[in-house]
C-alpha cells in the first residue's frame, strides 16, 4: 500500500509542484499525516517556494 500511495503523491506532485502536504491531501482524499510520514522517512523533500493562488 505504501508504494501505491507513494505513486499517486509522486504523480500529483508533477502535476501540481507547488503542493503542500494539506493540497495534496485533500485532492487524494487521505490524511495529511500519510503525506508527512513520506517526508519523515526521506521519500519526500520539502522545499521552500512560492504558493499561487488557485482558482475555485
Amino acid at each position: 500500500m505504501d508504494d501505491e500511495l507513494f505513486a499517486r503523491i509522486e504523480q500529483y506532485l508533477l502535476e501540481y509542484p507547488n503542493s503542500n502536504a494539506i493540497q495534496i491531501a485533500d485532492a487524494l482524499k487521505i490524511q495529511p499525516l500519510e503525506v508527512i510520514s513520506f517526508i519523515d522517512e526521506g521519500r519526500l523533500t520539502m522545499v521552500e517556494g512560492t504558493f499561487e493562488r488557485l482558482e475555485d
